[in-house]
């Protein structure tokens, strides 16, 4: 029954995951959109840290932490975003829904190993701009982004010690079309599909001791060396003509030959740490840092100026169990969530560095044997700026994920 939940779970997904637009942020017009998987919501609700070990949930976070699970977890994941765009003269409201990511995570005894798929950076978005005199009109759309397949392990050196290594293979597909209408018979259109393909590598670690036997301390520190993204982009560029009733068609077009290239995507490195009580609280920081992107646009042109600079974010959170083996009161086995963070993107527009902050809260409610649950995470922020011609994001986003926990491969007395 188990495998055949699996089964259907990961069909869906696929299916889901390729086809979705999940974003209408103007900011995913550069480079190859914004970054979509932010963790679990276990790790968004405490604002996105990812440093402590679990041994029911999975950390998609840090690869050692797969030596910590005592079960088998199947976790599948999505959400919702609500947001408002303002510019200095104008506002718009949207709504996106979309799922997360889907991973399975087995035990096997000193040894942990996960996999799963998620999807990595999304595009979705549409701009039109009239320049000065009114006499051209530039409507510009796209959608798509690049999804994650990964395979990881972790071995527990000793009680207190975890490595980990967890291998990415990235693909996806990027469609954008750029339409110019000028005070002439026809118009013209440049349709843009881009294929990209790379594979990652990244290293973990997860340290815990105790301070008077009574405190945990957790340190974490994970890293994903620099990788290539190969690209192929095909164009196709021509002359359109609208039909009496509105619809639009190509009255004479040339396909262009395909243009392949590669880019190296910049290293990425976090560290974190944490202190607590196992099964009752905690508390946790993690500065996550990203070298410059050097990737330019390969979608299509801007009028905005456009650059990368090196990334950061710090985030702060925790966690706290009023009474994890509570029989008398669910709401005591409830875990509650809460954190807050703040972002350098790295993205660099008209001037003007986009940052991104937000407060996180959450909770997760145990299910069915109480070892599994179904998680919350809501978090509200803000991305970009009115100034210099720009929007500003206010953002409300819903994550909801339900991790099936159990004992697999058991060995039977009775056969």
């Amino acid at each position: 029954m188990i495998k055949r939940i699996t089964i259907s779970i990961v069909v869906l997904f696929s299916m889901f995951s390729l086809a979705q637009q999940s974003t209408s942020s103007p900011y995913s017009y550069f480079g190859i959109g914004e970054t979509k998987f932010k963790g679990s919501p276990e790790q968004r609700a405490m604002g996105g840290i990812g440093v402590f070990p679990d041994s029911i949930h999975l950390n998609l976070l840090n690869p050692a932490s797969y030596s910590s699970l005592k079960l088998t977890a199947i976790t599948v994941g999505g959400g919702t975003t609500f947001n408002q765009q303002e510019s200095s003269s104008d506002s718009g409201k949207t709504r996106r829904t979309s799922l997360d990511y889907l991973a399975i995570g087995i035990p096997m005894g000193k040894f942990g190993v996960a996999f799963g798929l998620n999807p990595q950076t999304v595009v979705g978005y549409r701009i039109m701009s009239i320049n000065d005199d009114n006499s051209a009109l530039s409507l510009n759309s796209g959608e798509g982004g690049s999804n994650r397949v990964f395979l990881g392990g972790a071995y527990q050196i000793t009680p207190q010690l975890s490595f980990g290594v967890e291998g990415s293979y990235y693909f996806g597909t990027i469609n954008t079309l750029s339409r110019m209408y000028e005070n002439t018979q026809y118009s013209t259109r440049t349709d843009t599909r881009v294929d990209l393909s790379g594979f990652s590598l990244g290293l973990g670690m997860m340290y815990r001791t105790k301070i008077n036997q009574k405190y945990d301390v957790y340190t974490s520190a994970n890293y994903i060396s620099s990788y290539g993204l190969n690209f192929e982009k095909n164009i196709t560029m021509g002359t359109i003509g609208v039909t009496p009733v509105g619809n639009e068609y190509y009255n004479d077009f040339v396909e262009l030959p395909q243009e392949k290239e590669s880019y190296t995507m910049p290293s990425r490195f976090s560290v974190g740490a944490g202190f607590g009580q196992l099964k009752k609280w905690a508390v946790g920081t993690e500065f996550y840092f990203a070298g410059k992107n050097k990737i330019s646009s390969p979608l299509s042109g801007s009028s905005a100026t456009y650059d990368n600079t090196n990334a950061m974010r710090f985030s702060l959170g925790g966690y706290y169990i009023p009474k994890y083996n509570s029989f008398t009161n669910y709401f005591q086995r409830v875990t509650y969530r809460a954190g807050l963070r703040y972002e350098n993107t790295g993205l660099v527009v008209n001037g003007q560095t986009i940052n991104d902050m937000g407060v996180s809260a959450g909770f997760a409610l145990p299910i069915g044997n109480g070892l599994s649950d179904l998680s919350f995470a809501f978090e509200y922020g803000k991305r970009g700026t009115k100034s210099a011609g720009l929007i500003q994001e206010n953002y409300f986003n819903i994550s909801i994920a339900v991790s099936i926990t159990d004992k697999w491969f058991r060995k039977y007395l009775y056969d």
